[in-house]
């Protein structure tokens, strides 16, 4: 017998694979009808449906209703954009809300982890893969970008995830549960999606996303052998160092006195 969870599992990493890879309406269009019939596939009990829900999606509502009244009341300035994002935001709204209520009923969370890991790293190594063909992988950052004239084809899709920095931080995310999920079991699968994921990263060149990478190499060991104290060390320490940063780097004052000198300094040295 079909397991009806294992079918709305599928139907959320196929989602999730199509709405990293494409933003063309027609496949985005695909996605979601994969993410209905896995709703009400896994949902569907004794000819009804069990719905849950989080106030999470209570505020977001909220939001989308005094989106609509701006544009209703005509405050809102641009009522073409203001309607093109209230539109954009509620369907956002409910594939959210059925990805919800697929991944909340599935038995193991390694299963809902798994949902976000899998097509993630298959979108990275399809956009690799195809960066790699047209010859173009070591030229320029991982990305997908139309507006920079690069854009691929695959079984007659447009893959345009986006720019470098996007990719960067979808691959930050899967490189944080699978490097978990590493430490935690020691499965040799893991440590598969964990070097994909770094290569991705590494790939975008985003900055944000090399600095999480290097910060979970710190952190997950020392959460696994849980020493509290060496824990707390660590984390005082980033939070002092990112309060120094902020002040020396984003306050005038602090800047002129000692900021500029410093990045002056880095310069000579990194150049």
């Amino acid at each position: 017998m079909i397991n009806k969870k294992h079918i709305g599992w599928l139907a959320a990493c196929i989602y999730t694979f199509l709405v990293f890879v494409t933003s063309d309406d027609f496949m985005l269009f695909v996605a979601t009808t994969f993410l209905v019939i896995g709703f009400f596939v896994c949902c569907s009990t004794n000819n009804k449906l069990a719905i849950s829900s989080d106030k999470y999606f209570y505020i977001q509502i909220a939001l989308i209703t005094y989106g609509f009244l701006q544009i209703v009341l005509e405050i809102a300035v641009l009522k073409n954009v203001s309607f093109s994002a209230i539109r954009r935001l509620t369907i956002n709204c409910i594939d959210e809300f059925l990805l919800y209520n697929i991944l909340i009923r599935q038995d193991r969370l390694e299963k809902i982890i798994n949902a976000i890991v899998y097509p993630f790293v298959a979108g990275i190594l399809l956009i690799t893969f195809l960066q790699l063909r047209g010859g173009s992988l070591f030229s320029f950052r991982l990305t997908t970008d139309a507006d920079r004239g690069v854009s691929y084809q695959f079984l007659g899709m447009n893959i345009n995830a986006g720019v470098a920095t996007m990719i960067g931080h979808c691959a930050v995310c899967a490189f944080a549960f699978a490097i978990i999920y590493y430490y935690h079991n020691k499965n040799k699968k893991y440590l598969f999606l964990t070097l994909i994921s770094l290569a991705g990263i590494i790939l975008s060149s985003t900055r944000k996303a090399l600095g999480v990478s290097l910060l979970l190499f710190i952190l997950v060991p020392e959460c696994q052998n849980f020493n509290k104290k060496r824990i707390g060390v660590i984390v005082r320490v980033l939070v002092i160092g990112l309060a120094c940063y902020i002040l020396l780097m984003k306050v005038p004052v602090f800047y002129d006195m000692l900021g500029s000198r410093i990045e002056r300094m880095l310069q000579v040295y990194l150049s």
